[in-house]
C-alpha cells in the first residue's frame, strides 16, 4: 500500500551557495542530531527526517513528518515502522542497519493529551531505537497552523549515554542570537542521506507575530525536523527552533513576515520557535 510520504512539497532550499559542509564525527553538540526512518514491512524505507535527543528518550522533530496532508491525520500507522538511529554517521548507504529484529511494541500517536489514535507493532533495531508514541502540535501543520508543526517522539530505549541531550530553548534566547545560528540534517542525497551537513554562522531572517521564523540556513530533502542551535548568556547550546520547510515570503521593516507569493522562489526557510511549545514539552518529559 502506498502512504503517499512525498505528496506534500517540503520546498527545501539551498540559498545562494550551498555552504554545508559534512559531519563525519560524534561531537557535542552535534551528536544530539539524529535521523528518524520509516519503513514498511518489508524493510523499504518510505520516508526520513532529522530529529533532535532531548532527553534520555524523547526527540524533537516536525509534525508533517508524521501526517498525511489530505487527511490531516496520522499517515498509514498501521503500515509502517519508525526508528529512531541517534548520530547517525555512516558514509556508506546500508541498508541492512534498517533491518529490525527483535522485540514488539505498540506505537501509539496523540496530540496532547497523549491520547491513543492507532497502534503497530514494530520491532526494536539492533542500530536504531524504536518510537513509542508521537505528540504532534497539530494535524494541520502545513496550511492553517504551520506554527504548531513540531513533534516529540517517545523512545523505547534509552539513548546511549555519553551522547549529548541537546539542552530546551525558548522565545527570548532565539531573539538574543540572530546571528549566529547552526542547521543540523540530513540530505538524501548526499552519502545515502546517513552523513549529516551543518549550515554554521547563519540567521534569522524574520517572523511573524505567531511563533514561526523565517531563517537562512541551507537544508534539503530530509532535513525536516532539524534543529536550529545557538548559545545561551552562558555560553551553552540550545535547541531554539525546529526547520519546517522552504517558504515564499516577504518582509516588512520590522522583520514580519507580511505577504507569501504562490510562484514566486522560494526566498527563506521556515521553522517553529522551540519556546513557543516548551512548557508542553516540559509536561511530557518532566511531568510539570
Amino acid at each position: 500500500m502506498a502512504l503517499g510520504f512525498f505528496s506534500f512539497p517540503a520546498f527545501a532550499t539551498i540559498l545562494n551557495e550551498d555552504d554545508r559542509t559534512p559531519i563525519f564525527d560524534q561531537v557535542a553538540p552535534w551528536d544530539a542530531v539524529g535521523k528518524i526512518v520509516f519503513t514498511d514491512d518489508s524493510g523499504e524505507v518510505l520516508n526520513d527526517c532529522t530529529a533532535t535527543l532531548v532527553q534520555d528518550s524523547y526527540v524533537a522533530t516536525a509534525a508533517h513528518c508524521f501526517i498525511d496532508p489530505t487527511r490531516q491525520e496520522p499517515q498509514g500507522a498501521e503500515n509502517y515502522r519508525i526508528t529512531f538511529y541517534p548520530a547517525l554517521r555512516n558514509p556508506i548507504s546500508d541498508p541492512d542497519r534498517f533491518q529490525n529484529v527483535s522485540l514488539a511494541y505498540p506505537l501509539a500517536f496523540s496530540m496532547e493529551p497523549m491520547l491513543p489514535l492507532s497502534a503497530l507493532m514494530q520491532k526494536f533495531s539492533s542500530s536504531g531505537i524504536q518510537v513509542l508514541e508521537v505528540m504532534t502540535g497539530t494535524f494541520d501543520p502545513f496550511v492553517e497552523e504551520a506554527h504548531k508543526d513540531w513533534a516529540i517522539a517517545t523512545l523505547a530505549e534509552t539513548a546511549p549515554q555519553g551522547m549529548t541531550r541537546l539542552k530546551l530553548g525558548n522565545q527570548s534566547a532565539l531573539s538574543k542570537q540572530p546571528a549566529s545560528l547552526s542547521l543540523v540534517g540530513y540530505d538524501r542525497s548526499y552519502r545515502g542521506g546517513n552523513v549529516p551537513l551543518i549550515h554554521e554562522e547563519c540567521s534569522i531572517r524574520g517572523k511573524e507575530r505567531s511563533s514561526l521564523v523565517f531563517h537562512d540556513c541551507d537544508t534539503s530533502h530530509g532535513s525536516s525536523g532539524a534543529p536550529l542551535i545557538g548559545k545561551n548568556s552562558e555560553g551553552e547550546f540550545e535547541l531554539l527552533a525546529i526547520h519546517t520547510r522552504g517558504s515564499r515570503v516577504a518582509f516588512d521593516a520590522n522583520g514580519y513576515a507580511m505577504e507569501r507569493v504562490p510562484y514566486s522562489p522560494v526566498t527563506a526557510n521556515r521553522g517553529v520557535e522551540f519556546g513557543s511549545f516548551l512548557k508542553r514539552v516540559r509536561s511530557l518529559i518532566f511531568g510539570h
